[in-house]
């Protein structure tokens, strides 16, 4: 902290922690990959299997032998590790003395660990972390609940409208982040290790890389229009984009810029009761004013799926002669109104999103 002049304060914090003996989940009884996915490269952990398709438009699914001990579905153990770290800096500038008053932050935060998911039990966060590799040995990534970038502001201006009797208070806040980060994922379990939704997507660069199909019977688009929409879809989102030909990272995707701003009128009525000075403090506010102001602004974004594609099964041979390929077919779906899905957030629709007020009477003793 350093003090300027009598009315203002300037502030640097640095926070640095190191996970020296973290705690991550393995299971056991998971056996060793038994070779890669084609065409995508990732541990595979059950044979290919099932009957040959000669018509080639079946997929095979694989098979069940990922278990040490067929008996058992899990064994989760307890280890521990030393990776993980944060790193948390923030400046900060207050005007502390007059009628007007208030500060204004910013905070950046950088935060990477092998447990990137919430939970409350070993189960659920085993089968909830994200991978590309093996389940048993996480990667080191974005931690959970990750805003890189904060602003807060705050300001208040103070006057006695009458000597003794009555004082007037306005106030307002402001806070500017990232609402949260997720991971992009497979529907399903292309990598056979037991576990859906937990394998991180591998963003194609051209028709080339994937192999899609349709969603179900209903579904009467052709091959080549369901890659455009796909295609069209990785395009507009900045992350998927810039990851073509690579993986996607888990907690790699923060959601949109969100802008609060609260504001806050006390009157406060000043009394004298047996010598002593009693206050009947009246209040009005009003949260997320932008959102008062304007409809479209102030509003949160939630994703519109992060399970983007699903994993149906892998590619067959188109004769008997010829041996399975392996390559794994996914499907990209509509909306429920079978329109394509063309955007990769969609307005909350909760009370985050919404402007609320509140009155308030209040009796202060002193």
């Amino acid at each position: 902290d350093v003090q300027i002049g009598t009315d203002y304060v300037a502030t640097a914090e640095l926070i640095y922690t190191k996970d020296i003996n973290a705690v991550y989940i393995r299971d056991a009884n998971l056996s060793n990959p038994v070779g890669t996915i084609t065409g995508d490269g990732r541990p595979l952990f059950g044979a290919v299997s099932g009957a040959l398709d000669v018509a080639g438009n079946a997929a095979t699914l694989p098979g069940n032998d990922r278990r040490l001990n067929d008996r058992i579905v899990q064994a989760l153990v307890l280890d521990n590790i030393n990776k993980g770290y944060s790193t948390s800096a923030t400046i900060q500038f207050q005007k502390i003395r007059g009628a007007i008053q208030g500060s204004i932050a910013y905070t950046y935060t950088d935060s990477k660990d092998i447990n990137g998911q919430s939970g409350s039990t070993a189960g659920g966060l085993f089968t909830g972390n994200a991978v590309v590799t093996t389940p048993n040995l996480p990667n080191l990534s974005y931690a959970n609940n990750l805003s890189p970038h904060r602003i807060v502001g705050y300001v208040s201006y103070n006057k006695t409208l009458v000597k003794n009797l009555l004082g007037l208070s306005l106030q307002a806040t402001y806070q500017g982040f990232n609402n949260f980060n997720f991971s992009y994922v497979y529907g399903g379990s292309p990598n056979s290790d037991g576990i859906n939704t937990n394998d991180l997507i591998y963003i194609p660069r051209t028709q080339n890389e994937i192999l899609l199909t349709t969603t179900d019977a209903r579904d009467t688009r052709t091959v080549q229009e369901i890659w455009n929409q796909l295609d069209a879809y990785i395009s507009q989102d900045k992350y998927l984009n810039s990851r073509r030909g690579q993986y996607t990272e888990r907690n790699g995707v923060f959601a949109p810029w969100v802008n609060r701003l609260n504001t806050r009128v006390l009157f406060d009525i000043f009394t004298n009761v047996a010598g002593k000075k009693n206050t009947l403090q009246l209040s009005w506010e009003v949260f997320n004013v932008l959102n008062l102001i304007n409809s479209k602004s102030g509003l949160a974004q939630s994703t519109s799926r992060s399970a983007l594609l699903n994993f149906v099964g892998y590619e067959t041979a188109h004769t008997a002669a010829a041996p399975t390929t392996g390559r794994p077919i996914y499907t990209f779906a509509t909306n429920a109104d079978s329109t394509p899905l063309t955007t990769s957030y969609i307005n909350d629709p909760g009370t985050s999103s919404r402007w609320q007020m509140q009155l308030g009477i209040r009796y202060i003793f002193n």
